[in-house]
């Protein structure tokens, strides 16, 4: 009886061991960002140059966005909890302000966000999740006393490389399907089709993400009848 918890306690702290050594060398994605952050109607501008240090690893530079410049570098880190340091610099490389922040980064995350102008005004949602689920609903939509119908069979097309196809509410469906799409500016293309798969309607539109905005809900009828509210954050 004895060997038997000595023996089921080893394993249970090898198990607990195994889960605790993955979870602190997964491997994350850090997209940091010198792009315009607007939130609450404040605007945060992008610096002319920063420098960004993680981690104590190594440091990348990052200029206004202009051009074919996107302001943006890509850093991978593992662990949970990190560090950043954010240097503001001038013509010289000269450090004209800085400054230190800690976050978290949650075990299902794989890809984050970081904004340098949110981080040095210590405005609200400065990292965030980069990868956003999107809802998309074939239902009614009801806007100021009207209704717009679903239709019978749509195909979405999310950032021109997730494709969804979703009937009308009944019979089984639930009018509903997602994707998960990564940053924060997308394209939205959806086709009506007959149930035979003609195209009969098409429409493209663009839409963004804000920063800290994780879950947002479509609705396809008052996406092709321009309506407002056709995009919304989703609640369970």
């Amino acid at each position: 009886m004895k060997g038997w918890i000595i023996r089921s306690t080893l394993i249970l702290a090898i198990i607990v061991l195994a889960v605790f050594l993955y979870i602190i060398g997964k491997e994350h994605v850090i997209f940091v960002e010198n792009n315009t952050f607007t939130i609450d109607g404040k605007v945060y501008e992008p610096y002319d140059l920063v420098r960004v240090t993680l981690d104590s690893g190594e440091p990348v530079e990052l200029k206004k966005p202009r051009g074919r410049s996107l302001g943006r570098a890509k850093v991978s880190t593992t662990g949970l909890n990190h560090k950043v340091l954010v240097e503001i610099l001038d013509d010289d490389d000269n450090v004209i302000e800085s400054k230190e922040a800690k976050f978290n980064v949650k075990n299902n995350v794989e890809e984050l966000l970081l904004n340098i102008p949110a981080l040095m005004h210590d405005a609200e949602g400065w990292v965030a999740n980069n990868q956003k689920t999107i809802y998309v609903e074939n239902k009614p939509f009801t806007a100021d006393g009207k209704t717009y119908e679903p239709y019978e069979f749509v195909r979405v097309i999310l950032d021109r490389s997730k494709s969804l196809e979703i009937r009308k509410p009944g019979d089984g469906h639930t009018g509903m399907d997602k994707g998960v799409v990564t940053d924060l500016r997308h394209t939205l293309y959806i086709e009506i089709m007959d149930n035979e798969e003609k195209v009969l309607e098409s429409k493209e539109v663009s839409y963004t993400v804000g920063h800290a905005q994780e879950k947002l809900l479509i609705n396809i009828p008052a996406v092709m009848n321009d309506v407002d509210g056709w995009l919304t954050e989703y609640e369970e």
